[in-house]
């Protein structure tokens, strides 16, 4: 519990420090936007799958906990008999 809290500061601070480094070029770095060299264009599409990757881990994390307290998971990851209703 206490490394996904750490998580979410970690992504907190990473997002809060990063979100404006290319200025005013757009998030989703648009094929239209003019950009000054192809290599901008790389480094915000690098930062935008970044921060995307950094929050889809962070929500697969807090699902992960969510299934595991919920019993749905236990720790040796045997979810088959939790979905299914085998009383067929």
């Amino acid at each position: 519990m206490w490394l996904l809290l750490l998580w979410i500061i970690v992504a907190i601070l990473y997002t809060h420090y990063t979100w404006n480094e290319m200025n005013y070029i757009p998030f989703f770095c648009p094929a239209t936007y003019k950009y000054v060299t192809a290599e901008i264009r790389i480094a915000c599409q690098i930062r935008a799958a970044n921060l995307i990757s950094i929050w889809s881990f962070l929500l697969l994390s807090i699902l992960w906990v969510q299934f595991m307290c919920a019993g749905w998971i236990d720790e040796n990851l045997d979810i088959s008999n939790k979905l299914v209703n085998n009383d067929a």
